[in-house]
């Protein structure tokens, strides 16, 4: 019988040198560039075990492998000293990798204590860790560095994994054309409303006619909405846009303007309303929110034309795209706010509301959101079907006709 992952990484035998070596490998899987361990074999590092760059962003790893558990204050201790010496290294982040395990509060105290040295932190603790070896893009670093062979059910992971990457890269090649093919007809029939319009305004300057901005500008805005109205494929929520997010962030939030309209960039975790941690539930981390946004808003562009046609979809899918956001948590703050924000934007130009629909967002909400988490939206989409009859829902669904 094979030793445990979580064994292993508790109780490290194989030293410093070799720590170093599979955290290097563990950041290059968790798309990591130019990681670049300093000295893995001994010597002065100057304070800096791995360097390494994501996003545009550079950090300095440490790396703390202790051979036995150890008291959390010794931990602290090391990544406090840690920290201080890669200052003077004149990078935007700091990377503790450690095989000590760490609960939330405690993950939370040391990012604070990065965060009053100014420095972004990543922590990757013993279960993180465990995590990245157990999956089939670790097997291969689990093999080389703990010894631990696929087991056959991992194995089938392993290639079933492999092939769907595959499929996923196809995928994603087919959806740019795609997406490319619409941005190119938007701009083409953008462009000639653009002509249009300039066009007749020439003509009335010709003609002597003189109108005041501000009703040109009236005017201007009820064409709009009229023409989105007419033709949903116009609306604003069929092309919404990470800049949209911030821009609406930015508005609704009032908050420190260096914050405000900007993606965060520190881990957070999800909690109820007594400000206790969700079990099981963790926000991802601050670098991979530009792409799960980015995922978010396509598949929900893609799949807007969809449900022009299946009405029945629209809350569900209302309420699967909410709880997304919410989940990625792109904000410091304010998420559940541009959330909202979104589904009354959504909902009223899907649904042809008469005004904006308020979601309720007491204790029912939290629960609705709670049992979402689980994946079961029956609540979720109830609270959005009472909050859309209240707005004046104007359309009918197929099983309502």
């Amino acid at each position: 019988m094979s030793i445990s992952t979580t064994i292993l990484l508790s109780h490290w035998e194989k030293g410093s040198g070799d720590a170093e070596r599979l955290c290097a490998d563990l950041l290059r899987i968790d798309a990591f560039e130019d990681v670049d361990p300093q000295h893995p074999l001994g010597g002065p590092d100057g304070g800096k075990d791995i360097l390494c760059s994501k996003d545009g962003n550079t950090f300095v790893a440490a790396v703390h492998f202790p051979r036995n558990p150890i008291t959390f204050a010794a931990t602290t201790a090391k990544c406090a000293s840690d920290l201080e010496a890669s200052l003077k290294h004149n990078r935007n982040g700091f990377i503790f990798l450690t095989n000590q395990e760490l609960t939330v509060s405690e993950r939370s105290t040391l990012e604070k204590m990065a965060a009053g040295k100014r420095k972004r932190c990543l922590i990757y603790h013993r279960e993180r860790l465990r995590v990245m070896l157990d999956s089939p893009a670790g097997y291969g670093l689990r093999l080389r560095h703990l010894g631990t062979a696929m087991s056959n059910e991992e194995q089938a992971a392993f290639f079933a994994t492999s092939s769907q990457s595959f499929t996923d890269a196809l995928n994603v090649q087919t959806r740019a054309i795609d997406s490319l093919a619409r941005r190119i007809d938007r701009f083409g029939q953008q462009g000639l409303t653009f002509i249009r319009n300039t066009a007749a305004v020439v003509a009335n300057a010709v003609r002597g006619e003189h109108t005041a901005v501000g009703a040109m500008l009236e005017a201007a805005a009820a064409t709009s909405f009229k023409r989105a109205l007419e033709d949903p494929k116009d609306a604003v929520s069929t092309h919404l846009s990470a800049p949209l997010l911030r821009y609406v962030h930015r508005l609704i939030q009032a908050i420190d303007p260096a914050v405000a309209g900007k993606f965060r960039e520190t881990q957070v975790w999800l909690v109820d309303p007594t400000g206790k941690p969700t079990p099981g539930v963790e926000s991802p981390s601050w670098d991979k929110v530009t792409a799960l946004v980015k995922e978010l808003l396509e598949d929900w562009n893609r799949d807007y034309a969809g449900l022009l046609e299946n009405v029945d979809m629209v809350i569900p899918s209302i309420a699967r795209f909410f709880h997304r956001l919410v989940w990625i948590h792109p904000f410091i703050d304010g998420n559940g706010r541009v959330a909202r924000a979104i589904l009354a934007l959504q909902a009223r130009e899907l649904l042809g509301l008469l005004e904006d629909p308020v979601l309720d967002h007491g204790a029912e909400y939290y629960l609705a959101l709670r049992e979402a988490d689980e994946g079961k939206f029956e609540r979720f989409e109830a609270l959005i079907k009472t909050a859309v009859k209240h707005a004046g829902y104007v359309q009918q669904s197929k099983s309502d006709a």
